[in-house]
């Protein structure tokens, strides 16, 4: 293995031969090796490569600490130990380097992929205006917020695994700091004071009760009556609130969420909510990074026409639903599946079949028609959706898909298989209520088609 300086005296040095494989920052400690980890997870051309620090003293601790963790791949205590933990990073994608990194959530799906056991945790920070923040988004470029999580998940290129906190925020600056503050109803000034009030029933006076004191019992101040019996002689109103400003007497006071930030002031009902949690990448998102599409994360259909898995599932219990209602209404379900020998399993092996299901990927939209729309769930797993069609359409397009792959001849020259299974819409009906019920009953009987 070699290594090398970036460039001469730089702090960095390269680990890789052929390629690069990762980076080591030397000779740095405290913040200043903070700064160059977050620098680097910056630089957009290495963003998500195995990064570790080789530090001249201890690293930085508490909140800096925790957030040097989160931007390294580890504490080293040499070049050959950050070399075989970069190989381990880039096993997790069978050596595949040239991941999506065009936009900073193709960054984090790329940085995920190599490393999809490890969450994306939020850190506590009280300095941050939310409380909780992402450093690594924040260094790729994708804003320390997390906001962009949600949109990610929703997508089903992330999950999140844990919620951490649920905050309030600022409508006006989406702050997290925030008083809040019991104002008077009638002139919403702050001044106020807990009171315990006193009705006279025999003139209706109300008054504090250390008015009504005097010698040890209490006498009405304005008509002078002793008051020895509650409920007979007087009684507690429920007001048990005074403003000093107003003299204004009520039950509960208002309150009022002031934000420390910007000073926007509003009440609690109208604050912003957004849950902060730990995310992992899915199946799906791996997938995207493996195939280049992780830069679209964004689209509602990818280049190549497919679909998310779950606005796949949500349109075919679209579907199932008109035909429950419609029996003129049909559809067809095709699941696609390719399949490697064992031999595949070397890095070498897995990185070719690899290949030839990306180009599949590509390929199969081309023998589609309009209407259809098709989503993978796993990598070698092609789902199908023809609208108004029946198994005889789909057979047509299989055999077109069967013959272009034997005219090409390439896919079976390394081994691959492919295999299908068409379901009509009237099949569906006794295997479950909804898509995804549905689509894990067709694997589960495609899985033990295949082992036996």
């Amino acid at each position: 293995m070699h290594f090398s300086s970036e460039r001469p005296g730089s702090n960095l040095v390269v680990i890789g031969d052929d390629q690069l494989d990762g980076l080591i920052i030397t000779g740095l400690t405290g913040e200043a090796l903070l700064e160059a980890a977050r620098a680097q997870r910056g630089d957009p051309r290495h963003a998500y490569y195995p990064l570790f620090a080789l530090p001249s003293g201890p690293p930085p601790d508490g909140t800096h600490g925790a957030e040097l963790a989160m931007l390294l791949d580890g504490i080293v205590n040499d070049e050959a130990e950050a070399a075989s933990m970069a190989a381990e990073h880039w096993r997790e994608v069978d050596g595949q380097h040239a991941l999506p990194a065009s936009t900073p959530e193709a960054r984090l799906i790329s940085y995920l992929a190599l490393r999809p056991s490890r969450p994306l945790a939020p850190l506590r920070d009280w300095r941050s205006p939310t409380v909780y923040r992402f450093p690594l988004l924040a260094a790729l470029g994708a804003g320390e917020s997390g906001e962009s999580l949600s949109v990610l998940a929703a997508r089903g290129l992330l999950v999140r695994r844990e919620l951490v906190e649920r905050l309030r925020l600022c409508p006006g600056c989406g702050g997290a700091h925030l008083l809040f503050v019991d104002t008077c109803p009638n002139c919403a000034r702050i001044d106020i004071a807990a009171d315990e009030s006193i009705h006279c029933f025999r003139c209706g006076h109300v008054e504090s009760q250390g008015r009504f004191m005097s010698d040890g019992s209490l006498q009405c101040p304005n008509c002078r009556a002793r008051l020895r019996h509650i409920g007979t002689d007087y009684d507690r109103p429920l007001e048990h609130y005074l403003c000093r400003r107003c003299g204004d007497r009520f039950t509960e006071p208002d309150v009022v969420a002031r934000c420390s930030i910007c000073s926007h002031e509003c009440h609690p009902e109208m604050l912003t909510t957004r849950e902060a949690g730990t995310y992992q990448l899915t199946e799906y998102g791996r997938m995207s990074a493996l195939d280049g599409s992780a830069g679209r994360v964004f689209e509602r259909f990818d280049a190549d026409r497919y679909l998310n898995p779950e606005r796949f599932e949500h349109l075919l219990d679209w579907q199932m639903g008109i035909t429950r209602a419609h029996s003129d209404c049909r559809f067809a379900l095709v699941l696609i599946q390719l399949r490697w020998p064992a031999p595949a399993q070397s890095a070498q092996g897995r990185a070719q079949a690899r290949v030839l299901v990306r180009e599949f990927a590509e390929r199969l939209p081309e023998f589609l028609r309009e209407a259809d729309i098709c989503a993978r769930t796993r990598e070698p797993d092609f789902w199908i959706l023809m609208p108004q069609a029946d198994s005889r359409e789909a057979k047509v397009i299989l055999d077109r898909l069967q013959s272009a792959i034997r005219d090409e001849g390439t896919p079976r020259e390394a081994g691959l298989s492919l295999s299908a299974r068409v379901l009509r819409s009237s099949d569906l009906r006794g295997l479950g209520k909804d898509a995804r019920s549905v689509m894990d009953q067709v694997l589960r009987a495609s899985e033990g088609t295949a082992n036996a």
